[in-house]
């Protein structure tokens, strides 16, 4: 049994990842700032496992994430300022950067017992097109990439990157990946879906599947010091990942965007995982079920707790606008 910390572990991937080393019977500690854009009211979300430690704090406080990690075995960082806010650049360097180095301070420099580091990370190759309106995201998190890199290779220190392609799944945020599909669906926006200077494919994997890949890379020493990309390696035509979406929210295309066959353009960006070395070393294999999933999807964003997300989204929608 280990003692896992997963900090930024109250978000979407991480809150996943809780539930599955819990059903494993290991000890999971979250430690999180529950930050206002992803948790309205600063409370716990319903959805957090119970038998989670919760420990309320922020990655840049060097003496309380000193404390927390003394005894923990496995750190898994998940912790990122999100990508509502583009306009919150020092907020991105702080919590991204800074609050990394934060964390490669007290595993060298306070007394702990862990023994390996997963560090999240993207696929920074997607950066330059389609990620274009949050550049000091992207940049905050190569830097702290690179960071823990080098970490892990002057100080000897076992270290395992994960670079996730578009993870999607209910509790997902609607800012990113999917996120502005289901908005513009919803908003009947379906110009912006359907021209030809947006098409691109992208890689969207099972936060089940990341999961998996995640939990493959804590328990599995071969894994250390690598750097592996996190997949499917089959990238779906943003066209068509619309046309499952309005399918099953009933919703009826103006006729000028009917999406037939003539409208299914080849993809000017391609953004794709090579999950060659993780399927080589651990035997990753992704289940690649988008077309499954999309229904149930559907059907928790139209119960409370997805409705209350795309108020959230909204709201930061309103607020970025202003800035």
């Amino acid at each position: 049994m280990e003692n896992i910390l997963i900090i930024g572990g109250a978000g979407f991937i991480g809150s996943h990842l809780a539930d599955r080393l819990i059903d494993m019977n290991h000890n999971v500690t979250v430690f999180d700032s529950l930050e206002p854009v992803v948790h309205p009211d600063g409370r716990p979300p319903a959805y957090l496992n119970p038998k989670i430690h919760l420990i309320k704090g922020d990655v840049c406080n060097f003496s309380h994430l000193k404390r927390v990690i003394k005894d923990k075995t496995v750190i898994v960082n998940m912790a990122a300022h999100v990508v509502d806010r583009s306009n919150e650049i020092k907020r991105y360097l702080d919590t991204n950067v800074g609050g990394t180095a934060n964390l490669m301070e007290c595993l060298l420099n306070s007394e702990n017992c862990c023994r390996k580091l997963i560090h999240a990370s993207i696929l920074h190759r997607s950066t330059r097109k389609l990620f274009a309106y949050h550049p000091f995201y992207y940049i905050s998190k190569k830097v702290q990439e690179e960071n823990i890199y080098n970490f892990s290779r002057l100080f000897k220190f076992p270290v395992v990157i994960l670079r996730y392609a578009e993870v999607y799944g209910i509790r997902q945020s609607l800012s990113v990946g999917l996120g502005p599909i289901v908005m513009r669906i919803l908003e009947q926006k379906f110009e912006k879906l359907f021209l030809k200077k947006e098409s691109y494919s992208i890689d969207f994997i099972s936060v089940h599947d990341a999961v998996s890949a995640t939990v493959k890379t804590i328990f599995d020493s071969v894994a250390n010091g690598k750097t592996y990309e996190v997949g499917t390696a089959q990238p779906k035509h943003l066209h068509d990942v619309t046309c499952m979406f309005l399918q099953h929210v009933k919703k009826k295309l103006p006729t000028l965007y009917v999406p037939e066959q003539s409208q299914c353009y080849a993809p000017s960006f391609i953004c794709k995982a090579d999950i060659e070395l993780l399927q080589h070393d651990l035997q990753f294999q992704p289940s690649d079920t988008l077309s499954v999933d999309i229904p149930k999807l559907v059907n928790w964003l139209f119960s409370p707790e997805g409705i209350d997300i795309i108020q959230t989204a909204k709201q930061n929608q309103k607020i970025t606008r202003r800035c």
